[in-house]
């Protein structure tokens, strides 16, 4: 993966094994609560953003997806028509952050991935915010 932390709006691009994009993630860059696109092969494939609530929750738009569990720990599960596709947990000892994704629908892995770094940012921006403030 690699991503442009500097830039406005942020975008990354999710790459297989040879280092071809397969994915493209970008942030809004003017928006009340997060929001991302997903690209892939140039198409517009889903919108990720996160809802207003007391407990943290996202809905992707256009994917038929829906993110269930505990996503502020990165220990959640994504299901299309309520049939679990992945599975995702974080692990806790491990140099940097470190993800176990189990995807149980191959046609959806550039999207799970796509939405574990999305997921994944927007905690980095809100730690980062309230480190901030402290």
């Amino acid at each position: 993966m690699q991503g442009s932390f500097m830039r406005v709006p942020k975008r990354f691009t999710v790459t297989d094994g040879s280092g071809a994009p397969i994915a493209e993630i970008t942030k809004t860059a003017f928006s009340l609560l997060p929001r991302f696109t997903v690209e892939m092969q140039g198409v517009e494939v889903a919108t990720i953003r996160k809802e207003f609530s007391f407990k943290p929750k996202y809905f992707i738009e256009g994917a038929a997806l829906e993110v269930s569990g505990d996503w502020w720990d990165m220990n959640f599960d994504v299901s299309r028509s309520g049939q679990r596709v992945a599975s995702i947990r974080k692990k806790w000892l491990s140099w940097g952050d470190t993800y176990e994704v189990d995807i149980f629908d191959d046609a959806l892995e550039a999207m799970i991935i796509s939405l574990v770094v999305a997921i994944d940012r927007v905690r980095a921006d809100a730690a980062s915010s309230s480190a901030a403030t402290m």
